[in-house]
């Protein structure tokens, strides 16, 4: 497989696991500080994403 094939794969899985990932996460976070903690988190992958 080519880089661009596996920049490919690597895009889908990501885009089809993050947002279980975070209902998850956002649902068993009852607290406020874990979900401030959550919110940098997301936000913190977003931009790495935009990067690929």
């Amino acid at each position: 497989m080519t880089l661009t094939r596996w920049r490919l794969v690597a895009k889908v899985g990501l885009a089809v696991c993050l947002p279980l990932a975070i209902w998850w996460t956002v649902w068993s976070a009852r607290s406020v500080p874990q979900k401030v903690a959550l919110g940098f988190v997301v936000a913190f992958l977003i931009t790495e994403l935009r990067q690929l």
